[in-house]
């Protein structure tokens, strides 16, 4: 780890954040293309179901009709032309068939050929003699010979919804001679029911509409039977519906609630079959699959983010252990770490290195003047020059107040050469602290304030030599040369001699490296 590079995110953070924001990203990608896929599996699914149960009630809906109509017709065909001539002839047939009242609960009417009904069953009061010449669906049995059934309308008689199901009567040469109606109460009992009152779904309903007259004919609920449907253009996607488009369609219906619409057309009715969901109901699944896979993915970043910062915090704590938290560059535990890692891999290589040890000259005057945070920026200002004039393989360190320590490593393995590679260093160094400092000082309650101020340095550099050499030794020499340089009056640079054995209270000194 590059503890020294102090400007922008470590290496460890920007590997730990790259590596988190790629697992957040895969994670999301997962978790989005999975829900997307599986919401759009579940929806086909579920409209699928929708379609295929109102094809199928629709298909249901017909059969029962057709198996009406035959039944009418069978029983057209059974009345001879001579019985429309005698209503009790007509009236003892169809007592005859009392099985016609389990298919239609109002009975049957049979109808003379000018549209008066001549015989009923079951027998009702003011039934027969009732002129329904003026009806349609009558008219078109008589006049055409179309079997027909007729619009949802109230009885005049019961007040109750009722639909009428019509056939014609023919003689041996196939002329009409009048037409017989089945009758269904949509309130009583009737063949719907089985349908109209099954559940497709805890909150669906199931509709049986009129397309032609736009009314609803039955209804799994009952305050709906005999609805009247907005008229068209005010309902885009109902008008759609009523014009035959099977298939799902999601809108708002009348009642204002947003509800997802299976259709089928009930054939040879102008019938439409309607299951109508509410939309929440419809994606509960959906709903359910998003907000868990969401909820799973939001706690997995959670986690991950918190797996991550504890990384950087234990990083940041180790870090903060080695280095000088003003400077940011290594402090002296972190010297002596890099200090023996060096002197090993010297020995292996047979190089040599070079501490310089410098200290500020005039740093004192700066914060007595201007206070201790205008020395802090000085003292940023002086290790920023210090990381310049290194290479990325030297280490810088801040050891004491205004004290720094340059560790070259990787010196010629010649005592001359080495020491000319360590005299370099420390003269672009001695002559980039030289130049002044341009400091903006602030303090709180007054405006900014611009200073220049010139601190110089002195330096003192001891190599290693030939023999090995513990990195206290090195910096103790190094120390030595550099209060030499304090003494011969500052802002100059000393080399400890390394020829001379070190002494303990005053080893000796080349006259002057440099300065």
């Amino acid at each position: 780890m590059k503890f020294q590079d102090s400007e922008g995110p470590k290496p460890y953070r920007r590997f730990i954040l790259v590596i988190s924001c790629l697992t957040l990203l895969s994670i999301w990608a997962v978790a989005l293309y999975t829900l997307k896929l599986a919401s759009s599996r579940i929806e086909r699914t579920l409209t699928d179901q929708q379609v295929s149960a109102a094809t199928i009630v629709a298909a249901q809906i017909h059969d029962e009709i057709e198996s009406r109509f035959k039944r009418l017709n069978i029983l057209s065909t059974h009345m001879k032309p001579v019985m429309l001539q005698s209503p009790p002839a007509i009236q003892a047939f169809l007592n005859d068939r009392t099985s016609i009242g389990d298919i239609f609960n109002l009975g049957v009417v049979v109808i003379s050929q000018k549209g008066i009904s001549i015989a009923d069953y079951p027998q009702r009061p003011g039934r027969i003699g009732q002129d329904y010449s003026k009806d349609s669906f009558v008219r078109q049995a008589l006049e055409q010979g179309i079997q027909s059934i007729s619009r949802p309308l109230i009885s005049e008689q019961a007040r109750e919804p009722i639909f009428h199901m019509v056939v014609p009567i023919r003689d041996s040469s196939n002329r009409i001679t009048g037409c017989i109606m089945g009758i269904v109460d949509l309130n009583l009992p009737n063949f719907l029911d089985k349908i109209s009152r099954g559940r497709f779904g805890k909150a669906s309903d199931f509709l049986l509409v009129s397309s032609e007259y736009r009314l609803v004919i039955t209804a799994s609920d009952e305050h709906r039977v005999m609805e009247a449907l907005p008229p068209a253009t005010q309902a885009p996607a109902l008008d759609q519906i009523l014009n035959g488009a099977d298939g799902v369609h999601d809108f708002v219906n009348p009642q204002g609630l947003h509800v997802l619409n299976a259709s089928a057309t009930v054939a040879h009715t102008g019938w439409r079959v309607v299951i109508t969901t509410p939309y929440d109901e419809a994606f509960a699944d959906t709903t359910y699959l998003r907000q868990h896979t969401l909820l799973g993915a939001g706690l997995s970043t959670l986690l991950i983010l918190f797996i991550a910062a504890a990384f950087i915090r234990m990083q940041n704590t180790a870090t903060l252990a080695f280095l000088d938290p003003l400077t940011q560059l290594a402090n002296r535990r972190l010297l002596d770490d890099r200090i023996e890692q060096a002197s090993f891999a010297a020995q292996r290589r047979q190089e040599r290195l070079a501490a310089i040890v410098l200290d500020l000259d005039d740093f004192k005057p700066l914060n007595d003047l201007h206070g201790h945070a205008a020395g802090d920026l000085l003292l940023k200002e002086a290790a920023r020059r210090l990381k310049d004039c290194v290479r990325a393989a030297d280490t810088v360190a801040r050891t004491g107040g205004d004290e720094f320590v340059v560790l070259a490593a990787g010196l010629d393995k010649t005592a001359g050469r080495a020491q000319e590679q360590a005299r370099i260093l420390a003269e672009k160094i001695h002559r980039r602290l030289r130049e002044p400092y341009v400091l903006k000082i602030t303090q709180p309650g007054a405006p900014d304030q611009w200073i220049e101020y010139h601190c110089t340095a002195s330096l003192g550099i001891a190599l290693t030599p030939g023999k090995p050499l513990t990195g206290t030794e090195l910096l103790q020499r190094a120390d030595s040369a550099m209060y030499l340089a304090k003494q011969r009056g500052r802002d100059r640079i000393e080399c400890f001699e390394m020829t001379e054995p070190p002494l303990r209270s005053a080893p000796p000194f080349t006259e002057e490296c440099a300065g």
